[in-house]
């Protein structure tokens, strides 16, 4: 592969590699506004999601072939709520129901007069909307309604509760053959020997209970569960019992020794009814140990943690169980009750830290809510598009800096290749404007120098070096070489190298200024000197030089011209009549210039033997001149003109006529 061809599929290659580069710096950017258009909309999604459960559902909600009644122990805003309308919502619609929900609000107002108001409006709405297909119940307060009001109000109708702390109400509710469900499982026992590893020096327990339903069937499985730690004592904390300001005083005396639980306080001995985060607030007013629960309320907010039940899965497998009735025709009683496991350990990552408990030996699994959330967890969904499209920036601004990059170097070449192509033209020239044996300027330069002379007091020398053929043919070229480089010098040394040329062969010129005739003379005579002392090896012989100038003030090229032939005729003088080898005089322009002395005097040339020039004529016009008088002289010579009684040749005849040896006879 030839090095073009290399270069060129390098280059292919380039552009292809930047054609891809640009396409997936696009595909970055268009991914990162994709993500964060996503990411806006599903969390619209979710809050749109999480609005709508709060609402009461109905049956426009959701159209399914069968109808479910879900009648909730609480209200909308209680914690545990949004978990178990989650749950409901996974089974339920997955399985072609849909349901409708009511709230007996028993944790806020759990007196007969609310139980009344909710029996009377169940019963108007019942008897206006459609039977239901089965009865979903959630918690204690729910069951106890539905047992109360069954015949009235659910005649026939099959129960499925979940969410049902009292073991002993929801097995009697499964004699039933209408009713199943699940058992809300306390895990009180793994949260107390979980609370014992944490806290090493405990020795009580003490639990937050009311006097309410909820309350009563938490002392009931606390009591359950006492036995089963025989080196623990047990106290309730009943704030049914207390007033708020006695209930802190008690809690605040609690030090490391005992294991605080949390389980239900809802109503004090004033009547005052506190909501759970309410009562979480005030236990951090005045808590100094870890507070633990088994339910997931208030956890986050200060409570420190435990196993808890999972209210969402429970919720599904009630949903699960309603429509294995429904649809499937599969009798409740032939559901058995759902016991099984449905905890996890969740616990405050900063009440473990306040708290200094370590973390360890908590279970594998356990989940850590308010946890330092790194920097990238926080803006994870920011951070990722952002990525993306800094990612393609940075390849477009790569990009952009290797176009940049390129034309830089672009520019720079194009300048470096200006320069070169200035400093050549300067080279050339210079090169043309200058003797290449010498270095001084040429008859070119002149051309280009002469018209700023003109008009103006100028002395033109000529320099000729006497005998030049002579000295050549007698040391050689390089000797005649050096002559004239030695002499170039002189003449530059003398009379600057702006004001000295080359004029031709050994013919040198300096132009002045403003110089008077007897300047001219004796720097002229230097530089003859100065050649004279010429110090040149092997060399017996010195050579010499000549001079003629011309002062004037030239006005057109014409008198240039005529003003250097003035020198040149005048160095000729020079070199036979002065002794100083300087001779020449004042320019007269009105002399008659060479070339109008060929009409003066009557001598034409052909225009083959006369000089392109000056129109003068040539040395091929006077050859030929020679031999025309030459032939003549011959043609004589075949006479007997001599009387020398022979026809001699040319050379004796021209030596004869010059010696005059013989004499003519009487017929010449």
């Amino acid at each position: 592969m030839t090095d073009t061809s290399y270069k060129a599929k390098s280059r292919g290659w380039g552009r292809r590699m930047k054609f891809l580069l640009v396409f997936f710096a696009l595909f970055l950017v268009v991914s990162g506004f994709a993500q964060i258009l996503y990411s806006s909309r599903r969390n619209a999604s979710e809050k749109e999601e999480r609005d709508a459960q709060v609402t009461v559902y109905d049956t426009g909600s959701f159209s399914g072939s069968h109808h479910a009644l879900f009648l909730s122990s609480y209200s909308p805003t209680f914690p545990t709520y949004m978990d178990q309308i989650t749950g409901l919502n996974q089974s339920l619609y997955a399985n072609d129901m849909d349901y409708d929900a009511e709230y007996l609000n028993t944790k806020n107002y759990p007196d007969d007069a609310n139980r009344d108001l909710n029996y009377q409006t169940l019963k108007y709405r019942l008897a206006n909307h459609d039977p239901y297909d089965v009865i979903l119940a959630g918690d204690d307060a729910a069951l106890s309604f539905v047992e109360r009001y069954r015949n009235e109000l659910f005649k026939n109708i099959p129960v499925v509760f979940f969410a049902v702390n009292d073991r002993k109400h929801a097995r009697r509710a499964v004699r039933n053959p209408l009713t199943t469900g699940s058992i809300e499982e306390q895990y009180l026992q793994d949260t107390i020997v979980l609370a014992q590893k944490l806290l090493p020096e405990s020795r009580k327990v003490v639990e937050i209970v009311d006097d309410t339903k909820t309350g009563m069937g938490d002392q009931i499985s606390m009591r359950t569960v006492m036995p089963m730690f025989p080196n623990l004592s047990f106290e309730f904390l009943n704030l049914s019992q207390l007033s708020l300001s006695q209930f802190k005083e008690k809690v605040a005396s609690y030090d490391d020794s005992v294991i605080l639980i949390y389980a239900s306080a809802f109503e004090d001995a004033d009547g005052r009814h506190y909501a759970i985060p309410e009562m979480v607030n005030i236990l951090n007013s005045c808590v100094r140990v870890p507070v633990f629960r088994n339910s997931s309320v208030g956890i986050g907010s200060g409570i420190t943690g435990g196993k808890i039940y999972n209210m969402t899965e429970a919720a599904r497998i009630a949903g699960e169980q309603a429509a294995r009735i429904v649809n499937d025709g599969i009798k409740p009683s032939a559901i058995p009750l759902y016991t099984k496991s449905m905890g996890t350990y969740i616990f405050d990552d900063q009440m473990l830290e306040k708290y200094d408990l370590d973390k360890s030996l908590l279970p594998e699994g356990t989940v850590l809510v308010n946890m330092p959330k790194s920097f990238f967890r926080t803006y994870r969904k920011v951070l990722i598009p952002a990525l993306f499209i800094a990612i393609g920036l940075l390849i477009f601004l790569i990009l952009l800096i290797d176009v940049y990059s390129r034309q830089v170097l672009f520019a720079r070449k194009l300048a470096s290749s200006e320069q070169e192509l200035r400093e050549s033209g300067i080279r050339a020239q210079h090169a043309a404007e200058h003797d290449a044996l010498t270095g001084m300027k040429n008859r070119y330069a002149l051309e280009k120098d002469y018209p700023a002379l003109l008009n103006q007091e100028t002395a033109i020398l000529f320099f000729d070096v006497d005998n030049f053929k002579f000295f050549n043919d007698m040391y050689g070229h390089a000797s005649g070489d050096e002559v004239l480089k030695s002499f170039g010098s002189i003449l530059v040394s003398h009379f600057g190298e702006a004001h000295s040329y080359r004029y031709g062969g050994d013919e040198f010129l300096a132009v002045l200024t403003e110089r008077s005739e007897e300047e001219c003379r004796t720097m002229a005579q230097d530089c003859i000197a100065a050649l004279r002392h010429l110090d040149m090896d092997d060399v017996v012989v010195h050579p010499a030089s000549s001079c003629g100038y011309a002062l004037g003030v030239p006005a057109s090229r014409t008198d240039f011209t005529e003003m250097i032939r003035q020198a040149d005729v005048s160095a000729f003088d020079a070199k036979i009549e002065d002794k100083t080898h300087v001779s020449g005089g004042s320019f007269d322009p009105k002399k008659i210039a060479p070339e109008k002395l060929v009409s003066h005097f009557g001598i034409k040339a052909p225009q083959d033997q006369s000089d392109p020039v000056t129109g003068l004529p040539n040395i091929a016009f006077f050859i030929a001149t020679a031999e025309d008088l030459l032939k003549n002289v011959i043609d004589y010579t075949k006479r007997p003109a001599w009387g020398c009684g022979r026809n001699p040749g040319p050379n004796e005849v021209i030596n004869r006529r010059r010696s005059r040896t013989c004499i003519p006879t009487k017929n010449d």
